[in-house]
């Protein structure tokens, strides 16, 4: 991971998947302590958080529930529609749309040149009506 954010929580991922266990200790504690977030740092954080549920998302799904996984994405990235994260992507209304993984968010694909982008092919996307896409949050269009 690089930059800010779930550096931690990436941490305890893998000591629980390697099989180590937590136990209660009376005389130790920890205690972090509140920081503002960096200005600048949130593309760093979505990153992060989006390698994180890449790299410990089949682990993490047989131990809490999606809506807590996602609790902190901002839908407004295109990153989080890729391939890897269950996303896919849609023609409606002569547009194409990527869509994520529970078909709940949307963001418009600007051009074809996207698809590669987000790990599809031309011919891997589906055409769906637009009223369906209509139903799913929009978050604007894909940028860099």
């Amino acid at each position: 991971m690089h930059g800010y954010g779930y550096q931690d929580m990436d941490f305890g991922a893998r000591a629980a998947q390697a099989g180590v266990t937590c136990m209660p200790r009376d005389d130790l504690w920890a205690l972090h302590v509140w920081h503002p977030t960096p200005p600048g740092t949130m593309p760093e954080n979505q990153r992060n958080l989006d390698r994180y549920l890449r790299t410990h998302g089949e682990f993490l799904r047989q131990h809490t529930s999606d809506e807590d996984l996602e609790v902190d994405v901002d839908w407004g990235l295109w990153w989080h529609y890729h391939t890897d994260r269950g996303g896919a992507v849609v023609r409606a209304a002569n547009r194409l749309w990527a869509v994520s993984r529970d078909r709940r968010h949307r963001i418009a694909l600007p051009d074809e040149d996207w698809l590669r982008n987000l790990g599809h092919s031309p011919d891997g996307f589906t055409t769906i009506s637009a009223p369906d896409v209509e139903q799913t949050i929009d978050h604007g269009t894909a940028d860099q």
